[in-house]
Protein backbone atom coordinates (compact mmCIF):
# COMPACT_ATOMS: atom_id res chain seq x y z
CA UNK A 1 0.00 0.00 0.00
CA UNK A 2 0.86 3.80 -0.85
CA UNK A 3 0.10 6.46 0.82
CA UNK A 4 -0.20 9.60 -1.18
CA UNK A 5 -1.31 13.24 -0.10
CA UNK A 6 -2.80 16.01 -2.77
CA UNK A 7 -3.67 19.38 -2.23
CA UNK A 8 -6.78 20.35 -3.80
CA UNK A 9 -7.57 23.67 -3.95
CA UNK A 10 -9.97 25.92 -1.32
CA UNK A 11 -12.76 26.78 -3.59
CA UNK A 12 -13.00 23.20 -4.74
CA UNK A 13 -13.28 21.76 -1.01
CA UNK A 14 -15.29 24.25 0.01
CA UNK A 15 -17.86 23.74 -2.39
CA UNK A 16 -17.62 19.90 -1.56
CA UNK A 17 -17.79 20.88 2.42
CA UNK A 18 -21.37 22.91 1.65
CA UNK A 19 -22.57 19.94 -0.01
CA UNK A 20 -21.89 17.30 2.61
CA UNK A 21 -23.28 19.76 5.39
CA UNK A 22 -26.27 20.55 3.31
CA UNK A 23 -27.15 17.04 2.83
CA UNK A 24 -26.56 16.32 6.32
CA UNK A 25 -28.72 18.95 7.51
CA UNK A 26 -31.15 18.23 5.25
CA UNK A 27 -31.26 14.02 6.60
CA UNK A 28 -31.53 15.37 9.77
CA UNK A 29 -34.34 17.57 9.42
CA UNK A 30 -36.11 14.42 7.83
CA UNK A 31 -35.00 12.21 10.36
CA UNK A 32 -36.27 14.59 13.27
CA UNK A 33 -40.17 14.82 11.19
CA UNK A 34 -40.34 11.02 11.07
CA UNK A 35 -39.27 10.75 14.97
CA UNK A 36 -41.81 13.04 15.62
CA UNK A 37 -44.46 11.66 14.14
CA UNK A 38 -43.48 7.94 14.79
CA UNK A 39 -46.13 7.24 17.17
CA UNK A 40 -48.44 8.87 15.12
CA UNK A 41 -51.57 6.43 14.55
CA UNK A 42 -51.92 9.06 11.09
CA UNK A 43 -49.11 8.48 8.73
CA UNK A 44 -49.48 11.63 6.16
CA UNK A 45 -46.85 12.99 7.14
CA UNK A 46 -45.03 10.69 4.92
CA UNK A 47 -47.36 12.13 1.91
CA UNK A 48 -47.36 15.65 2.89
CA UNK A 49 -45.97 18.48 0.87
CA UNK A 50 -43.19 19.31 3.10
CA UNK A 51 -42.03 15.70 4.03
CA UNK A 52 -41.86 15.01 0.33
CA UNK A 53 -40.13 18.57 -0.43
CA UNK A 54 -37.38 17.24 1.65
CA UNK A 55 -36.79 14.50 0.31
CA UNK A 56 -36.33 15.46 -3.09
CA UNK A 57 -34.05 18.29 -2.36
CA UNK A 58 -32.05 15.95 -0.12
CA UNK A 59 -31.74 13.32 -3.33
CA UNK A 60 -30.83 16.60 -5.22
CA UNK A 61 -28.35 17.33 -2.71
CA UNK A 62 -26.80 14.28 -2.49
CA UNK A 63 -26.24 13.52 -6.31
CA UNK A 64 -24.79 17.01 -6.68
CA UNK A 65 -22.33 15.76 -3.60
CA UNK A 66 -21.46 12.83 -5.24
CA UNK A 67 -20.61 14.49 -8.64
CA UNK A 68 -18.90 17.02 -6.93
CA UNK A 69 -16.62 14.54 -4.93
CA UNK A 70 -16.08 12.82 -8.25
CA UNK A 71 -15.34 15.49 -10.34
CA UNK A 72 -12.47 16.34 -7.64
CA UNK A 73 -11.13 12.63 -8.20
CA UNK A 74 -11.24 12.96 -11.66
CA UNK A 75 -9.49 16.16 -11.90
CA UNK A 76 -6.85 15.74 -9.35
CA UNK A 77 -6.16 12.08 -9.07
CA UNK A 78 -3.91 10.75 -11.71
CA UNK A 79 -5.31 8.42 -14.51
CA UNK A 80 -2.69 5.86 -13.79
CA UNK A 81 -3.94 5.60 -10.37
CA UNK A 82 -7.48 4.92 -10.88
CA UNK A 83 -6.23 1.73 -12.61
CA UNK A 84 -5.83 0.34 -8.68
CA UNK A 85 -8.39 0.42 -6.05
CA UNK A 86 -7.76 2.78 -3.29
CA UNK A 87 -9.49 4.72 -0.44
CA UNK A 88 -9.61 8.69 0.23
CA UNK A 89 -9.92 10.98 2.28
CA UNK A 90 -10.52 14.30 2.12
CA UNK A 91 -9.54 16.75 4.84
CA UNK A 92 -11.36 20.02 4.98
CA UNK A 93 -9.78 22.00 6.90
CA UNK A 94 -6.41 21.33 5.60
CA UNK A 95 -7.41 20.72 1.96
CA UNK A 96 -5.45 17.65 1.69
CA UNK A 97 -6.74 14.81 -0.57
CA UNK A 98 -4.73 11.53 1.36
CA UNK A 99 -5.15 8.19 -0.92
CA UNK A 100 -4.24 4.90 0.45
CA UNK A 101 -3.41 3.02 -2.55
CA UNK A 102 -3.14 -0.67 -3.09
CA UNK A 103 -1.29 -2.32 -5.62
Amino acid sequence: MKEIKIQIPENVVNDIQLKDFEAVSMQMVITNMLEAHALDDDTRIIDSPVFKGYQNRLAQVHKEFEQAKNNMLSSYVDKEIHQNTFNWNLDYNSCTLTLIVKE
